[in-house]
């Protein structure tokens, strides 16, 4: 299957993944007064800040669900390149991360919002609280919209990159893997990117 990693996993495990959290999801219930059993562990405990345990070229897959929002724009560029430099040639990134565009939306439309605050019990008071949570709680220190990550990547030197509809993708791999859904089950806005690493230059 290649190697494939599933960074921030938290306490979701992806089979035929190496999933890979800064906390072990024992120390995460313990943090959170859980006292559940752990009935599988992360696979690696790793501190994203600092360059992955994995060689140049050596990873064909790279998944992350609301992670790069937890850190700062500079920190999520260093973290970019890093993950571009462990991908083989054509390997293959997805990102699923708050939106801007689509809180904006949400927050344009005032009966949608109420009908999806309803329906997954939330109770947030106001739009105005839902925009303050989305940009300044959970951790959050940057929340990306479609044309600053973009740019970004392609800054980095990512090639191919396309939006995707939230569990879409041309990769059997990485659909369905969102958790956090923009529909109306959810608050959360996922905005999906797929891009890979350029293919090696022949010389």
């Amino acid at each position: 299957m290649g190697l494939r990693l599933h960074l921030g996993c938290g306490a979701r495990i992806l089979d035929g993944w190496i999933n890979a959290d800064i906390n072990t999801i024992a120390e995460r219930n313990a943090k959170l007064g859980r006292e559940e059993e752990v009935a599988r562990e992360i696979d690696l405990r790793h501190d994203l800040l600092k360059p992955l345990p994995y060689g140049d070229g050596t990873v064909d897959l790279i998944y992350n669900e609301h992670l790069i929002e937890h850190f700062s724009f500079v920190d999520g560029r260093r973290m970019l390149r890093d993950w571009l430099r462990v991908l083989r040639s054509g390997g293959v990134l997805r990102l699923a991360t708050p939106s801007i565009e689509g809180a904006i939306e949400l927050y344009g439309d005032p009966g949608r919002f109420a009908e999806l605050n309803a329906a997954m019990a939330r109770n947030i008071q106001t739009r105005g609280v839902f925009l303050n949570q989305l940009f300044r709680s959970f951790g959050h220190r940057f929340v990306h919209d479609e044309e600053t990550l973009t740019r970004s990547l392609n800054e980095i030197g990512y090639v191919d990159i396309t939006t995707r509809e939230v569990g879409r993708s041309s990769v059997g791999a990485l659909r369905d893997l969102e958790t956090r859904i923009y529909g109306r089950n959810s608050l959360l806005t996922s905005l999906c990117i797929e891009t890979s690493k350029p293919p090696a230059v022949e010389t």
